[in-house]
This record gives structure tokens, C-alpha cells and sequence, in this order.
């Protein structure tokens, strides 16, 4: 259709594990996205996935470049419920922007610790200090597995 205006998106979601000694694990994530498309096909983040403890969805753009590490480790002799405990350490940046944006990108980030528990069900509880509040840890509970 010649009154359809062209547009092209383009994105990418790439995982790595890499197991260490015994139980513990090192994850790696990049995800990125880039769209022409004036109105739609944007990546949201903050919350518990992208950018943990950011505010859900306070990050959005149509070009857009996430990664994150992730060291998962067991903690000896420590038990919920009679589950074992796990610590986690990450950090999570991403550069985002949208295409018509005459501003340059932004760049956020968010590092921090946490611990994790199949309790009936996966659940999270981890602390972060991140660009927009760099000087206070900031809580997060969540349910559900990490990347």
C-alpha cells in the first residue's frame, strides 16, 4: 500500500549460563531492540526483570541496549522452610533512547544483592542501589524464576 508509511524493528534477546564450581552459576543477558516505527515496537523496563528496583515501566525506548550479569551461589547451611538459600549478585545497565528523540540516550543502571528460595513457588528478595536513587539500597520482593 503507497499511503502505508515503511518501517523496520529489529530485536534480539541473547542468554548465556555458565556453571561454576558445584551449584553456583554465572549468567549473562543482552537484549536490544531498534525501530523506526514511530508509534510502537518499544521495550519497557524497571521492575523485577530489566533494571531491578527501577519503578516498573520507567524506562522505554525504541532503541534500546540491556545487559545484565548475574552470579548465582549457594549459601552453605541456610534453610527456609527446609529449602536451601541461594545469594545472588548482579548488575543490570542499559542505554535507551527513542528514535525521534532529540535528546541523547539515557543511561541507567542498578547493581546490587539479593537472596532466592523455591518456596512453593520462586521468590526473590533483593537489594539494589541504582542511578536514580544512588545513595539508598532499595527493597524488591518478587515471585518468579531469573532470566
Amino acid at each position: 500500500n503507497k499511503d502505508s508509511a515503511a518501517y523496520l524493528t529489529a530485536q534480539i534477546d541473547v542468554r548465556r549460563y555458565i556453571r561454576l564450581i558445584g551449584s553456583s552459576l554465572f549468567a549473562i543477558r543482552f537484549a536490544g531492540l531498534n525501530s523506526t516505527r514511530p508509534n510502537g515496537d518499544v521495550m519497557l523496563m524497571g521492575g523485577s526483570e530489566m533494571l531491578r528496583n527501577y519503578p516498573y515501566f520507567s524506562v522505554a525506548g525504541n532503541q534500546v541496549g540491556y545487559g545484565s550479569a548475574e552470579l548465582r551461589f549457594p549459601i552453605p547451611a541456610t534453610y527456609i522452610l527446609g529449602t536451601p538459600v541461594r545469594g545472588v549478585l548482579f548488575g543490570d545497565y542499559a542505554s535507551v533512547k527513542f528514535s525521534n528523540d532529540m535528546f541523547p540516550a539515557r543511561r541507567e543502571w542498578a547493581y546490587g544483592v539479593g537472596l532466592q528460595a523455591n518456596i512453593f513457588m520462586p521468590m526473590n528478595f533483593e537489594w539494589a542501589k541504582t542511578k536514580f536513587a544512588p545513595d539508598k539500597w532499595n527493597f524488591n520482593f518478587r515471585i518468579g524464576y531469573n532470566f
